[in-house]
């Protein structure tokens, strides 16, 4: 065991800003270990998200090891901001609010804000999981992926309807993630629960990628009368949770202006 550990250290420091792409004979070769040998470990890293395939059968490094050194720094941020935002975000639409973020291999909720009239749904507690692809807060994230990684994560939940209204064909799926890109805002209409649809927009941390959804959770019939009030409302939130969080970061730290940023479209003034 801590000869795999020891092994696994080896590999994941390989990777790096002047070379972040490796291939199998030349791990093999820079460690002195058979192929088999590192084809079996880095095939072990990429199935726990710690290293990813590339389409040329290569290696970078994954989503989950890159989101857990970000989390130790944006975690703190989000904590700090995201309450705040959250009430705010709440006391304007009547509506249950939260932030959620992934664990690597689900959607993962860290915090919420309950009203009076708002959906209390259990599964969206703090430290709740629920797959991706049947959430607003899930698409928002998966939108940020590439459509490999997307495919892998999706596959790995089972894909599986929890309502007669979830997407379960990769092909639509595809096509509202782009709509996510282009609007800034993932929708939900009944996929996760009967009755219930979401709204959620990315919080983007100081390299441009989406960290984290802040979304709120409403019944069908709201969500038809007062989408277009919501989305307004949550994409302004989200922006100005995002800008917290670069600006805690620093300069020094990947400040803002240091990643692309996501314009939002005229059709989301944030005009409330």
């Amino acid at each position: 065991m801590l000869n795999t550990i020891v092994r696994t250290g080896q590999v994941l420091e390989l990777f790096s800003r002047e070379r972040p792409e490796w291939g199998v004979t030349e791990i093999a070769q820079t460690l002195g270990v058979p192929k088999s040998n590192a084809h079996e470990l880095l095939s072990s890293l990429a199935s726990i998200d710690l290293l990813r395939r590339t389409s040329r059968s290569r290696y970078r490094l994954g989503w989950r090891i890159m989101s857990m050194a970000n989390s130790v720094v944006e975690a703190g941020i989000l904590r700090k901001h995201a309450l705040s935002a959250m009430e705010k975000l709440s006391q304007h639409t009547g509506e249950t609010s939260h932030l959620a973020i992934w664990d690597g291999r689900h959607l993962v909720f860290m915090a919420r804000v309950l009203t009076d009239r708002g959906v209390h749904q259990g599964h969206a507690r703090a430290g709740c999981t629920l797959p991706g692809y049947c959430t607003a807060s899930g698409k928002v994230l998966l939108a940020d992926l590439p459509w490999p990684e997307v495919v892998d994560r999706v596959s790995r939940e089972e894909f599986t309807a929890r309502t007669p209204s979830t997407i379960t064909d990769l092909v639509v799926l595809r096509r509202q993630l782009q709509d996510v890109k282009n609007r800034g805002v993932g929708y939900n209409v009944e996929e996760a629960d009967p009755g219930v649809c979401g709204l959620a927009s990315p919080v983007v941390g100081a390299d441009g990628r989406a960290i984290a959804a802040l979304g709120v959770s409403v019944t069908s019939e709201r969500f038809t009368a007062f989408r277009e009030r919501y989305e307004r409302l949550l994409v302004r939130s989200a922006r100005e949770l995002s800008s917290k969080v670069a600006a805690d970061h620093g300069p020094g730290q990947g400040g803002p202006g240091s990643g692309p940023r996501r314009p939002l479209p005229p059709a989301l003034s944030t005009s409330a």
